[in-house]
């Protein structure tokens, strides 16, 4: 049993490259849920997170709303510098 809490331990603490986060925003029932989900992906990203939408008013406000927490956030990767955006989205 200590072993399974270990894994899970491992790969709850685990850290990635690149995460992605598609087509999933709008399906969270509040902007508070939205953002928490956004936060616990962005702790666990080093490098690069992918937030892709629908190319309608209502995904566009959620790439926004995505972008303005992510730049607000004070994390820090490896390289010692915050967030950053590269995408059409300015």
């Amino acid at each position: 049993m200590c072993e399974v809490i270990n894994v899970v331990k491992f790969y709850l603490q685990r850290k990635y490259s690149i995460t992605v986060c598609s087509y999933s925003l709008l399906e969270f029932p509040s902007a508070e849920t939205r953002l928490q989900s956004l936060l616990k992906l962005w702790s666990r990203t080093e490098d690069f997170m992918i937030i892709i939408e629908r190319g309608n008013a209502t995904g566009f406000q959620l790439i926004l709303e995505a972008r303005d927490f992510i730049l607000s956030t004070e994390k820090e990767s490896k390289s010692g510098k915050g967030g950053h955006i590269f995408s059409p989205v300015s």
